[in-house]
């Protein structure tokens, strides 16, 4: 019955690409439209339980809807007729449906002296100087980052080794500088605050493809396996919110 779910998603050229290849589609199939908010992880926290929340739902990563799940303020729960996916945890699919998988890359100015090429680079301010750019409220694989930096081997990573990982963490703490939007990280590249950054594949590769002077490698990237769709309990438009949940949880989305 609703002709709208508001969505706060992180915008950028993989939201320019999913209007066109998901949200038009859906709306062809639903009659209901995806209105984009501007991502908030803490607005979305205070709204899951209230009453007459703004939105209707937001895509965050795993790591943050399990953690709410632990914490007792679930997402709201998923209606019994849309579909589970399997790219979700099984014991999350009530909870969240699956979005993407996407990794957590190493990016660098081009006009560094030298080509960075391991997490190692990022924590060298000798070689490689400079601040370093880092998610603020996205967890990015920041304590498998650092092991790998501090020479722990890939198939040596678990159980993780926290007082290790930031120890390690503590060597650079003074260089980074701490985005709150992917886009606010992109605009820390392109105006030269920082010399390196960890994100998201795709936010670095817009800013080569337009040219910017920046370079990056997948070579120790952190794969997301799963990103999330979280609704608020008391979605305004629960119906298509779960519709469009259900649409993306197709195969072919």
């Amino acid at each position: 019955r609703a002709r709208q779910v508001v969505l706060a998603g992180f915008g950028g050229e993989t939201y320019r690409v999913r209007q066109q290849e998901l949200f038009q589609p859906f709306t062809k199939l639903s009659g209901a439209r995806v209105v984009e908010a501007a991502w908030d992880y803490g607005k979305f926290v205070s709204m899951v339980n209230a009453p007459n929340p703004e939105w209707d739902m937001i895509d965050f990563d795993g790591y943050s809807a399990a953690a709410l799940i632990h914490q007792g303020k679930a997402p709201g729960r998923l209606a019994d007729w849309v579909r589970r996916c399997d790219l979700v945890d099984a014991k999350y699919r009530d909870y969240a449906g699956g979005s993407y998988a996407y990794s957590v890359v190493l990016g660098w100015s081009t006009e560094l002296d030298g080509t960075p090429s391991s997490w190692a680079d990022f924590f060298d301010l000798r070689k490689f100087p400079g601040k370093r750019a880092f998610p603020k409220s996205i967890y990015a694989g920041t304590v498998e980052i650092a092991l790998l930096a501090d020479g722990v081997p890939k198939d040596k990573l678990y159980p993780l080794d926290f007082d290790r990982a930031f120890a390690k963490l503590d060597t650079i703490k003074s260089s980074l500088v701490f985005y709150d939007s992917y886009a606010q990280g992109q605009q820390y590249m392109a105006q030269g605050s920082t010399s390196m950054i960890a994100t998201a594949n795709s936010r670095v590769i817009q800013l080569k493809n337009e040219g910017r002077k920046v370079d990056w490698t997948y070579q120790d990237g952190i794969l997301y396996p799963w990103g999330a769709f979280g609704l608020t309990r008391n979605a305004p438009n629960a119906d298509a919110a779960n519709a469009l949940v259900d649409y993306l949880s197709t195969p072919d989305a």
